[in-house]
């Protein structure tokens, strides 16, 4: 029976298991074959077996890459989760919202989206950090209040555990820390929380750039992020997941806070 075709597959265990099939296949009718003709005749056959198996391995490799392609926009956007946050701070109620997503039963997102500790003011001098109490605070997803496991406002990393009660799916994407110049990757952004746009480009940069604190710890892309994107996944194109996007630099530059520093508090 010939092997199912690549329509029918969903998963890499799948397309393995495919490749592994179709072998198979090749392999017996090269042994029924083998038993009703010549040896040149044998030969010239497998030979011509052993392109189209190539080729129709090519195929299958640039198929599934397609597929992870139509995953990446099609669905990644249905497990990234807006958070809204309130507190009582600068003498008023403020509020706030953003985006994350969840791993190993934790909200990840950035300290910037929740952070309530500073008050940025214009003066003659220049936009100016004044620190201001902070009191009440909340962070919900879908009416849900979460609990803080960590708030790093230097490093710019949250961490929130999920209620018993709040059911969210979980980034379907694979955690690395394996990355390199060139690499494909994607944005999952949300441009001031009005709606999904994905962006497509490269690693630029791989430790960070100059003014930032030590402790960030992000790479860089070739394109900006926008207000909005912060706290939402950048994947490469193998379907994994390379961090949260965290800062722009100059409207051209995006920075993304790497996976592997939200890791080590929820092992």
């Amino acid at each position: 029976m010939e092997p199912k075709s690549y329509s029918e597959m969903d998963s890499e265990q799948e397309w393995r298991d495919f490749l592994a099939e179709k072998n198979k296949w090749v392999k017996d009718k090269e042994k029924n074959f083998k038993k009703g003709v010549n040896r040149r005749e044998f030969l010239l056959t497998l030979g011509l077996i052993g392109v189209s198996g190539k080729l129709l391995t090519d195929i299958c490799v640039k198929e599934y890459n397609k597929h992870l392609t139509w995953k990446i926009y099609n669905e990644l956007p249905n497990y990234i989760y807006k958070l809204e946050t309130s507190a009582f701070a600068g003498g008023k109620e403020q509020f706030r919202n953003g985006m994350g997503i969840v791993v190993k039963n934790h909200y990840l997102t950035m300290a910037h989206i929740v952070d309530f500790s500073k008050r940025r003011t214009r003066t003659p001098f220049g936009i100016m950090e004044f620190d201001q109490e902070v009191l009440n605070q909340k962070v919900s997803v879908n009416k849900k209040e979460l609990e803080q496991i960590i708030v790093d406002t230097e490093n710019d990393i949250a961490i929130y555990k999920l209620p018993k009660d709040l059911e969210l799916k979980e980034f379907p994407c694979k955690p690395t820390s394996k990355r390199k110049l060139g690499d494909e990757v994607f944005l999952i952004g949300n441009p001031y929380l009005q709606g999904w746009n994905i962006r497509r480009g490269y690693i630029s940069d791989l430790d960070d750039y100059g003014n930032q604190p030590k402790g960030r710890k992000c790479f860089g892309i070739n394109f900006s992020g926008i207000p909005g994107d912060s706290g939402t996944p950048v994947v490469n194109s193998k379907y994994e997941l390379l961090g949260l996007q965290a800062i722009h630099v100059d409207h051209s530059l995006g920075y993304t806070k790497k996976i592997e520093e939200y890791l080590k508090y929820i092992k």
